[in-house]
């Protein structure tokens, strides 16, 4: 028989075991609900995370087809100038219309414009040459020393005026509105377009407040099709063209007062690296021509100033 004494060992010992598996056990489900914790907090970070990840690149991609279809402020940013046409339907043809025209530099250098070439008006056939300034006012004179015609050439509704006297210091006479309407398109390209999406860095060319452009949707224009845009200066509604295959500006149309001018732009080359223009246009006064221009030379320099 055994001892009293082997038989409380024996019993203590299947205590202990008992304690130590009892022991065992509520640390092996202590460390199953740690790893538990830990997994189901690493599944919730990383949905957060591919959460984020898809939104980020959701918000991207939006931003770009954005920046696709209209015109972009950074894409516009010159040293001179900054785009500030609204996110629009019209937004998108104008900045593909100034892509192609020239690079975002060359298209906003604070520079004045110099033209020459000729016009055919009225049967003849007369030299000419214009100074035009990005705030849309242009001094035009045609002929020559024994023939000349000068002349100022602003905004319709603040007056286009015949020189007298060949300079600014002169008499000056208010022209009728017939004449006004064909000499405004006769020096006009994208001025007034350009004072609306473009605005100044600077005080000393301050363009109009009223950015608004509005977008006229597909039409024919000249036999193209093209988008169309129109803005008002004064009571003229002034409506553009842009051709759908080439991006370039086709054509602009006046009306003001029953009256309607439109100007077909076409052959449009490069003077300067960076910077393209139209070299022969047309004008047209309801539906007849009035005047044929083809530009020899355009040159760009800052501060070029007008005859005094």
């Amino acid at each position: 028989m055994r001892s009293k004494a082997i038989d409380r060992i024996q019993a203590a010992g299947e205590i202990t075991a008992k304690k130590n598996k009892e022991s065992y056990f509520k640390r092996y489900m202590r460390a199953c609900i740690k790893i538990a914790f830990t997994l189901t907090v690493l599944a919730i970070l990383a949905t957060i995370c591919l959460f984020a990840i898809f939104s980020f690149r959701e918000r991207l991609n939006n931003k770009s087809e954005v920046e696709g279809n209209n015109a972009s402020i950074s894409s516009f940013s010159g040293s001179d100038y900054v785009w500030r046409m609204e996110n629009t339907a019209g937004a998108a043809p104008v900045k593909a219309f100034y892509d192609k025209l020239g690079s975002a530099s060359a298209i906003t250098e604070d520079k004045d414009f110099l033209i020459r070439g000729t016009i055919e008006m009225n049967s003849k056939t007369r030299d000419f040459y214009a100074i035009r300034k990005l705030d849309d006012k242009t001094f035009l004179k045609i002929g020559d020393d024994s023939d000349t015609s000068t002349y100022i050439i602003g905004s319709l509704h603040g007056g286009v005026f015949r020189l007298l006297s060949g300079g600014l210091m002169g008499e000056k006479a208010n022209l009728k509105e017939k004449e006004a309407l064909i000499l405004k398109a006769i020096v006009s390209f994208d001025n007034l377009l350009f004072t609306r999406v473009f605005s100044s860095r600077t005080s000393k060319n301050v363009f109009v407040n009223d950015s608004h452009v509005e977008y006229g949707g597909k039409v024919s224009f000249n036999g193209e099709e093209c988008d169309s845009l129109s803005l008002m200066d004064g009571d003229c509604r002034i409506q553009y063209f842009f051709n759908l295959k080439t991006r370039l500006l086709e054509g602009c149309e006046y009306n003001w007062k029953n009256m309607n001018v439109r100007t077909v732009f076409s052959n449009y080359r490069k003077f300067e690296p960076e910077y393209s223009y139209p070299t022969l246009n047309t004008v047209y006064m309801n539906g007849s021509v009035v005047a044929k221009i083809k530009i020899d030379l355009i040159t760009r320099r800052p501060e070029i100033f007008f005859p005094r």
